[in-house]
């Protein structure tokens, strides 16, 4: 079959300038987020990836790995960069913004490869390396910028799978895209969307064109055990972590309730209407809201049905980044309805679908384009349109990221310190233990003692130069002093710390509302001494609440 492209094959010249500037490109994408990810404080979640990273022995990060909601390649990763980097900021940030860079450049190629237009090729790739959406997962000590790096290759080989010339078809593009799907998979569970999009384009492909149809019906003549073992390795991993991982997560997560169907709340036309807004929002430049956002889209999307289906299109590789968008989004909303994966929900949980919306509007212009007669068609002329465009939307996705986020919680943290300035050991739950992580992150964290079978499950060992702390780590998620249960854990704190009194310090999490507020002194004189404790102070900071607790 030819080639699938509009132009035929690529000069090697035009392919070595787009990836020369292409890499300019990510080389300063990269400084870009390296400034900031000097400067800027790492979130929650980040956080607690780091500490799983720094796990001691194999056996503590696997039973770490199993209670997190993400598969196991980004943390492996993230132990080698500290490993290799030390204990800061950057360090942590490395492979986030290292992949970044190398997203940059594969999205150049797979543009070059789509629109046979070098000047496109490379707006597209700064388009998506300094949009808001690779800046916030630049900047995150979190798995989406390395699933976005494996998924932009698995594409590639998916791409060069699917675009080879009869009988052209190279072993190595069914293997390449095995095992870049299954590096997906093994960074982020949204690559099951990517997946499952994967399996059903050849079947739309198959009704579009009688191109793809002699292509698909030689290729499963020829290669059958080649194509079935190309997308079988890939389902084994998902079906591999789906047992031993996600079904350990059946109700999904309280942080992301808004974003999945709750039927006692709306109705599911409510839920779709709602949430597709919130997923418009991510997608489109700062500034677009409400009718106007909605207004862009919908014209966005009818522009690039019409252009996709176009007989022009239909039958080469340009349509493939489209095909593979529609069912990704039509099976993450039935997620978000079912109630099992965030639809629209925060601009991390929507990367995967972020470069095919990006390669399906950068396609879809070079489509325009050549529909255009004559003077009217003007590559030169296109190009610089679309270079002005970009150049909006980068200022305004910089602009946002140019201040310094400080750190989360910062002032329970600073009165815990005001109140209880000097302490031997601190008793938290598994949401503030994590905090407390943070602000100690670059000290030295060696376990102590543990069993995971009791409340209080760890005792860690922190310390620098000559400061040492103990910190007790309860299983519960947030402590609630009304119960006798955290003051048993108390008394094992002191007993396995090895000290005569201890800290109490639980951060209320966002969104809960705590029962004790106004009653947690008389809880803690009534259930401190049924447990060997007697109160020394106790203070409440909102729903937060920090005391002293010692031995009798």
């Amino acid at each position: 079959m030819a080639a699938l492209g509009w132009s035929g094959l690529l000069t090697r010249n035009a392919s070595g300038v787009v990836f020369a500037l292409a890499s300019v490109v990510a080389a300063v994408i990269a400084g870009f987020l390296l400034h900031l990810g000097a400067r800027q404080y790492l979130g929650y979640d980040s956080i607690w990836h780091v500490f799983i990273a720094r796990q001691h022995d194999w056996r503590s990060f696997r039973n770490e790995v199993l209670e997190n909601a993400h598969p196991p390649l980004f943390y492996l990763l993230l132990k080698f960069c500290i490993a290799c980097f030390g204990k800061s900021f950057l360090a942590y940030r490395a492979a986030s913004i290292a992949a970044i860079a190398v997203s940059v450049v594969l999205f150049a190629w797979l543009m070059l490869k789509l629109s046979v237009n070098p000047g496109l090729a490379v707006l597209g790739a700064a388009a998506l390396g300094f949009s808001a959406n690779s800046i916030e997962i630049g900047l995150e000590v979190r798995s989406y910028a390395l699933f976005l790096a494996f998924e932009l290759v698995a594409l590639g080989f998916y791409l060069s799978w699917l675009g080879a010339r009869p009988g052209k078809v190279s072993a190595s593009s069914r293997a390449g895209f095995a095992a870049s799907m299954s590096g997906a998979l093994l960074s982020h569970y949204s690559g099951f969307f990517f997946l499952g999009a994967t399996l059903a384009a050849p079947m739309i492909l198959w009704i579009l064109h009688p191109r793809w149809r002699a292509r698909l019906r030689r290729e499963l003549r020829q290669h059958p055990l080649g194509v079935v073992a190309m997308f079988t390795a890939p389902a084994t991993v998902a079906v591999t972590l789906y047992v031993v991982h996600v079904s350990r997560f059946p109700r999904g997560f309280n942080h992301v309730t808004e974003f999945m169907l709750d039927p006692r709340m709306e109705s599911p036309l409510h839920f779709v209407l709602r949430t597709s807004r919130d997923l418009e929002l991510l997608f489109l430049p700062a500034g677009l809201h409400g009718t106007s956002a909605s207004a862009v889209t919908v014209f966005l999307a009818a522009v690039l049905t019409w252009l996709m289906t176009h007989r022009k299109a239909r039958g080469t590789l340009a349509v493939v980044p489209f095909v593979l968008l529609v069912p990704m989004v039509l099976v993450n909303l039935a997620a978000g309805l079912a109630g099992r994966y965030p639809y629209g929900g925060y601009l991390r949980h929507e990367i995967f679908l972020f470069p095919f919306a990006a390669l399906s509007l950068f396609t879809g212009v070079e489509l325009a384009r050549r529909c255009l007669p004559g003077r009217w068609s003007s590559k030169p002329a296109w190009n610089l349109i679309v270079a002005a465009g970009v150049g909006v939307t980068t200022w305004t996705a910089v602009s946002s990221f140019a201040v310094s986020v400080d750190p989360i919680e910062e002032e329970p943290l600073t009165h815990f310190r005001q109140r209880i300035p000097e302490t031997a050991a601190v008793l938290t739950d598994q949401f503030t233990f994590i905090l407390l992580f943070g602000e100690y992150h670059d000290w030295n964290w060696s376990i102590r003692w543990q069993d995971r079978a009791q409340p209080m499950s760890q005792v860690w060992d922190v310390s620098k130069g000559t400061h040492h702390l103990a910190v007790c780590r309860e299983m519960e998620w947030l402590l609630d002093p009304s119960q006798l249960r955290d003051y048993s854990s108390a008394a094992a704190c002191l007993r396995h710390a090895e000290v005569d009194q201890l800290a109490v310090f639980s951060i209320q999490q966002g969104g809960f509302t705590a029962p004790w507020r106004t009653e947690i002194y008389s809880f803690a004189q009534k259930l401190g001494p049924a447990a060997g404790l007697s109160l020394k102070s106790m203070f409440v900071d909102g729903d937060s609440f920090y005391g002293q607790l010692a031995g009798r």
